[in-house]
């Protein structure tokens, strides 16, 4: 059973300021944004309201990894375009300053979302432009991580080190 917390307790949370270090991209999406992006592609849902697909999302049941990454795959098919890609990364950022975060750091792997012919430039660019589009309204500072999947072969650790070094100006710190 959940604890019923206090709600003034929870809005002197969320209005203390927090970093949040190890936040990820596509496991971030608004439980609409997925409804809504899932529909305009027509793929299907394990739930269909936006308050049951959220606790889904949450995977707090999962047996194993295999299990847990499993669901990333629901949230990777709507994030394969320029346009899902800025508005999942603006959103993420919008919500962190409502949860009273002023500073956030998000990763992701690029390589995850060039299934539908989007290069990793591509990629960068559309995630690093919502980031910032997200900045400005809420204060919040957002940084991107590249990471690697070390499932792969080692040609894509290299590839995604070079992608980060090549955007550490522009927005990505590791």
């Amino acid at each position: 059973m959940t604890p019923t917390l206090n709600p003034d307790f929870v809005a002197h949370v969320r209005a203390m300021p927090k970093a949040e270090l190890h936040c990820h991209l596509d496991g971030s999406l608004r439980a609409a944004t997925l409804r809504e992006l899932s529909a305009a592609r027509g793929l299907a849902l394990p739930h269909q309201h936006d308050a049951a697909l959220a606790r889904w999302m949450r995977v707090d049941d999962a047996h194993d990894l295999a299990e847990y990454l499993a669901r990333f795959e629901i949230t990777l098919a709507v994030m394969q375009t320029a346009d899902e890609l800025r508005r999942i990364a603006r959103e993420l950022v919008a919500d962190a300053a409502a949860d009273g975060i002023r500073y956030v750091e998000v990763r992701f792997c690029p390589a995850l979302h060039t299934r539908e012919g989007l290069s990793a430039d591509a990629v960068m660019e559309a995630v690093l432009a919502g980031l910032q589009a997200g900045e400005a309204p809420g204060g919040v500072v957002a940084r991107l991580i590249v990471c690697a999947l070390r499932s792969l072969p080692w040609p894509h650790s290299m590839a995604m080190a070079e992608l980060a070094v090549a955007y550490q100006r522009r927005g990505v710190v590791a």
